[in-house]
Order: C-alpha cells, then sequence, then structure tokens
C-alpha cells in the first residue's frame, strides 16, 4: 500500500468514527506536514503540523511535531 493510500485510509476510518458519534478526531499526516481535523457535522480540514488542542477535550494538547519527530527518529518514514 502506498502513502497516499494508507492517508487515504485513515481519513475514511476517522470519518467514520466521526459519523458514528465521536465527537472529533485527526489524522497526522507527517509527510505533508498537516494534521487533518474531523469534528462532527463539519468537513474535515487541515491546519500546518503543530501542537493542536481539542474543544471536546479541555487541557489536552498533542504535539504533532513530536509525533513526526519521533517517526523520523524511529527510522519511519
Amino acid at each position: 500500500m502506498s502513502a497516499p493510500d494508507k492517508l487515504e485510509n485513515l481519513q475514511r476510518k476517522v470519518s467514520k468514527f466521526v459519523n458514528r458519534g465521536t465527537l472529533e478526531g485527526v489524522v497526522v499526516d507527517t509527510k505533508g506536514n498537516r494534521v487533518w481535523v474531523y469534528k462532527r457535522n463539519k468537513q474535515p480540514y487541515f491546519v500546518a503540523l503543530a501542537t493542536i488542542e481539542f474543544e471536546h477535550w479541555p487541557g489536552f494538547k498533542l504535539d504533532c511535531i513530536a509525533v513526526r519527530d519521533a517517526r523520523v527518529r524511529a527510522g519511519l518514514k
């Protein structure tokens, strides 16, 4: 499976979760340096790779740059 196929597969899965009741979801695209954000009743959108905060998880922050850097250190592309 190619990298774009994997990304599209993850995006489909997160869309299904949100459509079935999950309030928020993200897909961290480390190759594209962006984060896809999914929210109920809204179209998915992307933002630049950064630390993101969740509307429904007060105080929780996801450092997406650290995710990318950890993948690089682990030799994952």
